[in-house]
Order: C-alpha cells, then structure tokens, then sequence
C-alpha cells in the first residue's frame, strides 16, 4: 500500500502571469478605444471617466498578482493533514548570496469549492484559527510527477470529506 505522504515546493506560475498580463492588454486597449471614442459615442467627460475607471480594474488585479506571487510548500501527512510554509528571503550575509528560510507552517484544512482537475488545482484551505488561503498550483509550479503525487493526495483527501470518513 502507498502513503498519500507528498511535500512539495510550488513556485508561481509563469503562465498564470502571462494569462492576467493578457487579460490586463486586453481591458487597457478597450479603455483606450473609450478614451478615444471608438467604443461610446459620449460626451469627452463621461468618456475619460468611464476610461479611468476602466484602467483602474487591470491595475488593481496586476498589481495584487504581484503582491500575492509567493514560492510555498506544501507538506501532506500519510494521514491527510495538510501543513503550508511561505518562503521568505532573509536580508542577504553578503552581497553574493542570498538565504531562503521558510516561516512557520500552519495546519490547514481543504474546504469545499477547492478545484481538483488533472492540469489546475486550485485550493480553499482554512487553518484551525480560521485563517483562509488560497494557492494555484498549475502544471507549471511544479515538476509533473510533484503535480500527479499532489492531487492523487488531493483527490484522497477530497473522498475521505464526501463520504464523512475521518481522516484527521
């Protein structure tokens, strides 16, 4: 028999990146079409405010995908206790390197909406002091056979909470 057993260390996605930077050109090109007056066909006013409202909602998602792109690790038990660390960096010892040191790792617990599909996981975890968190992990984040250990442990987790089975 095979342990659920998996730690895993998951970086940010590229692609996720890429696909928010496109989705941001996209809504700037429509904000300036607005700005211009291709799109609407309104008063200067109403279009530069409609324009710089528009602006503001690429601005906002980008720059929150920025703050939030964190390298994490996820720890699971045989038993199906999820643990999560966040990667920080520590002020370098010198100028040449750079140490890494993870924070202290909380337990979690995967909540319902979490999505769980062979190419995207997409997890609601809550720990025990109610803290939520939310982690990506795309095909990209981590090598194939860390994402496969990952979500057949997943999966494992997701069956033992449907059918009420405790597991932790």
């Amino acid at each position: 028999m095979r342990s659920i057993a998996v730690s895993v260390t998951i970086r940010p996605s590229r692609t996720l990146l890429l696909l928010v930077l496109g989705m941001a050109a996209l809504s700037f090109s429509f904000c300036v079409f607005v700005a211009v007056g291709t799109a609407v066909n309104d008063s200067p006013v109403s279009r530069t405010v409609v324009a710089s409202l528009c602006i503001g909602s690429p601005l906002v998602t980008l720059i929150s995908l920025v703050r939030k792109r964190k390298t994490l690790r996820i720890d699971i038990s045989g038993i199906g206790q999820i643990r999560l660390l966040e990667y920080t960096e520590v002020a370098p010892a010198s100028d040449e390197r750079q140490s890494i040191e993870l924070t202290r790792g909380e337990e979690y617990r995967m909540k319902d909406g979490s999505t769980l599909w062979p190419g995207l996981l997409l997890l609601h975890l809550e720990s025990s002091e109610g803290r939520r968190q939310t982690v990506q992990v795309l095909p990209d984040s981590v090598t194939p056979d860390e994402f496969r250990s990952l979500y057949i442990a997943l999966r494992w987790i997701s069956v033992r909470k449907e059918t009420g089975e405790k597991y932790f």
